[in-house]
């Protein structure tokens, strides 16, 4: 069994990308819906996109029991760029009120926690903060 999990901007967007990165066909597959999403508010405002699980029996290998000194196997492939896995959080989260205002706005958007730098010149007060991640696309806008 080959399981996924997609997202999109509604269910429909997330099974079409799951299906297509499997090559398979929705009769062919076993879906299920983990989150709807949401619009948010005017838009984008906390968007929180759909998430579905698609999984499909392998026909190419027949599956085998591990054996109990094995490492089990993972129960899916890593994903292609149509599909997002969500990282696990950062180990360090920066202290400074300008990050935490923005991993508050990644969590309000249902978005994996970004990784922030933030650096501060004393002398003039200028910030520079630096966003980066898998997600950070619907995070910082569309171009």
């Amino acid at each position: 069994m080959r399981t996924i999990e997609a997202i999109g901007r509604t269910v429909d967007d997330a099974i079409a990308k799951g299906l297509a990165e499997l090559g398979v066909t929705r009769d062919e597959a076993e879906i299920t819906v983990l989150d709807e999403g949401s619009k948010g508010v005017f838009g984008f405002l906390g968007v929180k996109l759909a998430r579905v699980q698609i999984s499909v029996a392998s026909l190419d290998e027949p599956e085998a029991p591990a054996e109990p000194d094995e490492e089990p196997q993972q129960p899916y492939a890593a994903p292609a760029p149509t599909a997002r896995s969500v990282p696990a959080a950062p180990t360090e989260r920066s202290d400074h009120p300008a990050a935490q205002f923005l991993y508050e706005v990644a969590r309000l958007m249902n978005l994996p926690e970004p990784s922030i730098d933030v650096t501060q010149d004393e002398e003039s007060g200028t910030v520079r903060v630096a966003v980066d991640g898998p997600s950070v696309g619907p995070f910082i806008g569309h171009h």
